[in-house]
């Protein structure tokens, strides 16, 4: 029997790189929604930071600045980034995305091994683990697809030792998006159905103190984040991708899903666990299966998923327990159903292969309609372009970068389409909306933006400098308000009817269109004390961690602004004295400058960085030291 294990294996490793063929072989990428406007543009800055000799620290580009490291989602410790480290941040998904897929069927088939199933039994399971659609619809999210691929990491170690446990946990923890807390409760629980609680709670510590030095910084930007500030507020955005009862039909297919299958913007990915046609009549037969057998973790596993999926438990949920909120979307919770699927589905391949005969050829043959059913439904998802997509610089981006004064650039609400910026609604959905530039065009060009999206935990300094911008009731009246946010420029999916204070400037005859403030902002604004005339100063250095100033001349006493986000860990020195950075009433930097100053450097220094990776560093020696003793004992022996 265990001759055939290395045989599900490659049949793991074939499926995975056949899935993914046009991207290994053809040189195509996936490009569509958050790899194209998110996930790439930020792991080509880190990439960028990197080479340059510096920590990604900071991201001076989105969201009127904020931490990049401490966002959990730029993955800069995951073991999964490096293949954009050495192949470059779309290079890389040639070998990132097939390496995800085979981990998610590789662990999904040694958990299901562990449990005592058939080779291939436990290999129809991790199919439709790997190739269903909880997964394959999360590949456009290099965090999300890369916490699933470890998933079952620590099933798979429950009862080995709590070194293990622990770095398979940190491995999925160091991918970077919050269904790890899911796959931590899955853990415990299994592990406290079978007696190995302690084990646990030590893979857990020591999980923690191996990712202190990703976990510290993301923790404090939890607690500075908008959205923990809002935990307690109603959050109809997020309720509004609960499940219901008619999204469980997409459970053998899109097909069957009622709001329209694939490709139409009502079938939603958070809400997808499709195991197709044959999955679907093997998990019913597992669900027979194990019911008959009294076995019911699975089955409920998988209910549990579905109703803490809806909104009403899960609103009940994120009012009990705030760090729920943390996950952003009621229907993360489908992983629970997606998992139990999954295995529901094995049991139900292991109750027919072991009754033989005629059962025993069914259950081939459906197993083999998994295989071709999933594999032809995933390739669906596969909309790719070459990699010149992600190489061409948008022509607004090109006129911005000549402009030699520091200034950001604003975008016209629901002006969003990728690496074009062009939108799909009129300018009047300005009133009430929020600027929506995707980081496609901001990131990989040093563009600074005014506002992001699609980064939950954005910094609630200058959240309502933002919101008074963004509330008014035209462009031209936001001009003033964007200003004060130092944007120059503001780029529309639709021509400004007529303006009195943006100049049009051309890029192109077709959206988007770019203008430039008559009156525009800036990023350091610097004002004497006692006189109401500011001055703007340009740094004579500038890079993501670090800012600095030679004025070439003895300063007035006075104070200097910097249009960013105020955050902790920032350090100001004036002449090699240190001052304070303070918070303005809008939330942005500030330093009192003492007159005679004549250079000031201002630079990123997170405190609780170093402190957790003086942490890791502790706890990755007393790994070593201790794998080093047993090795020691086992040699004597």
């Amino acid at each position: 029997m265990k001759s055939r294990e290395p045989i599900a294996v490659l049949l793991v490793a074939i499926l995975s790189v056949a899935f993914f063929a046009p991207t290994i072989f053809g040189g195509r990428y996936f490009y569509q929604r958050d790899v194209g406007y998110f996930f790439q543009p930020q792991t080509a800055t880190v990439n960028r930071i990197i080479q340059s000799g510096e920590l990604p620290l900071w991201n001076p580009y989105g969201y009127m600045g904020m931490p990049l490291l401490a966002t959990w989602q730029s993955r800069v410790f995951s073991a999964l980034s490096l293949p954009f480290y050495f192949f470059g941040s779309v290079g890389g998904m040639r070998v990132f995305y097939p390496a995800i897929m085979f981990l998610a069927g590789f662990f999904a088939l040694a958990f299901l091994r562990v449990e005592g199933l058939s080779p291939f039994a436990a290999t129809s399971g991790a199919t439709v683990w790997m190739l269903g659609g909880w997964f394959v619809t999360k590949l456009e999210f290099f965090s999300y697809a890369s916490a699933a691929a470890f998933s079952f990491a620590p099933l798979v170690f429950v009862g080995a030792s709590w070194v293990v446990a622990a770095s398979a946990l940190a491995l999925a923890f160091l991918c970077g998006y919050p269904v790890f807390f899911l796959i931590v409760l899955l853990y415990l629980t299994i592990c406290a159905l079978r007696g190995k609680i302690k084990n646990a709670t030590a893979a857990l510590a020591v999980c923690s103190m191996l990712c202190a030095l990703q976990a510290l910084p993301t923790a404090e930007l939890v607690l500075n984040s908008q959205r923990y500030r809002d935990r307690k507020k109603p959050d109809e955005t997020s309720l509004s991708h609960s499940a219901r009862i008619k999204d469980l039909a997409g459970f053998f297919a899109p097909a069957v899903y009622p709001d329209g299958g694939e490709g139409s913007p009502r079938y939603h990915w958070l809400k997808t666990f499709y195991a197709g046609y044959a999955g679907g009549a093997l998990a019913l037969l597992g669900l027979f299966a194990l019911i008959r057998r009294k076995e019911f973790f699975w089955p409920l596993t998988g209910l549990a998923g579905i109703v803490l999926a809806f909104s009403a438990p899960y609103d009940l949920l994120r009012r009990i327990f705030a760090p729920a909120a943390l996950l952003r979307y009621p229907s993360t919770m489908i992983f629970f159903s997606a998992a139990g699927v999954a295995a529901v589905a094995a049991a139900g391949s292991d109750f027919l292969m072991s009754r033989r005969g005629k059962y025993a050829y069914a259950g081939v043959i459906l197993t083999v309609l998994i295989f071709a059913e999933l594999f032809a439904r995933g390739m669906f998802y596969q909309q790719t372009a070459p990699a010149d997509f992600f190489y061409e610089t948008p022509a607004a981006v090109a006129v911005i970068g000549k402009d030699g004064a520091m200034t950001r650039l604003a975008i016209a609400p629901k002006t969003i389409k990728l690496n074009a910026v062009s939108g799909r609604t009129a300018i009047a959905a300005w009133r009430g909306a929020r600027a929506a530039l995707k980081g496609f065009v901001a990131w990989p060009y040093g563009v600074l933006n005014a506002y992001g999206s699609g980064e939950p935990l954005v910094p609630a300094s200058a959240d309502n400098a933002i919101h008074r911008a963004y509330s008014m009731s035209s462009p031209d009246d936001a001009a003033p308000a964007l200003k004060s946010l130092g944007a120059g420029y503001i780029l529309s999916a639709y021509k400004f009817a007529s303006s009195r204070r943006y100049y049009p400037v051309r890029t192109s005859v077709s959206p988007p269109y770019l203008y430039r403030l008559k009156d525009p902002g800036a990023l350091f604004v610097f004002e004497a004390a006692g006189t109401d005339k500011a001055r703007v100063f340009k740094p004579s250095r500038f890079s993501e961690n670090k800012i600095s100033f030679d004025f070439g001349e003895d300063l007035p006493r006075g104070r200097l602004t910097h249009v960013e986000n105020h955050y902790p860990s920032w350090r100001a020195y004036a002449d090699g004295k240190e001052i304070s950075v303070e918070r303005t009433p809008d939330g942005f930097k500030a330093v009192n400058i003492p007159s005679g100053i004549r250079s000031l450097h201002l630079f990123y220094s997170p405190t609780l960085f170093v402190t957790g990776a003086f942490v890791s560093l502790v706890a990755i020696a007393s790994l070593i030291l201790v794998l080093f003793r047993k090795t020691d004992s086992v040699l004597n022996l």
